[in-house]
């Protein structure tokens, strides 16, 4: 199904850590936050629901996206989102409705620098990292959960 066809709109409700437990995620998103297994994954959205987090969810309740920030320190934060196959089905609407919220939380929050750590084998990630306004920065050496390298990207308003 592609997003052309879609009629209906997501819901966007506040993200729940509990969310994780019902999102079927892709593979590259169980290799990355949810590598270490539920518990671990639940610890980091429980850390991750002190700042803005948003969950889409389908007319049916299925999860589309988890994601969110974590601001790190003052004027800085990283992004995080957990996906499940259906963001193939809502591309365009999520590309937009993501780059719209980022703004947003940006602007709401005074940050000046959001980042995103991508694995490189991804091949979508980076191209929806530019969508929404990612530019990239360069390659951590040893970063992933198995040692691989991750690819840094950061949003930087001037």
């Amino acid at each position: 199904m592609s997003s052309a066809v879609l009629t209906r709109t997501p819901t966007i409700r506040v993200f729940e850590p509990a969310h994780l437990l019902d999102i079927q995620a892709r593979e590259f998103d169980r290799k990355g936050l949810l590598a270490h297994g539920q518990d671990y994954a639940i610890r980091a959205a429980l850390m991750c629901a002190k700042y803005p987090a948003y969950t889409a969810f389908t007319d049916e309740g299925q999860v589309i996206i988890c994601a969110g920030v974590i601001v790190s320190r003052p004027g800085i934060a990283d992004g995080w989102a957990v996906t499940s196959d259906l963001v193939q089905d809502y591309g365009l609407w999520l590309t937009r409705t993501v780059k719209t919220m980022l703004n947003e939380v940006m602007a709401a929050l005074s940050l000046r620098r959001v980042q995103v750590s991508v694995d490189p084998l991804n091949v979508m990630a980076p191209r929806w990292a530019h969508a929404l306004g990612f530019q990239y920065e360069g390659t951590m050496r040893g970063f992933g959960p198995d040692g691989q390298p991750y690819d840094l990207y950061a949003k930087v308003r001037t």
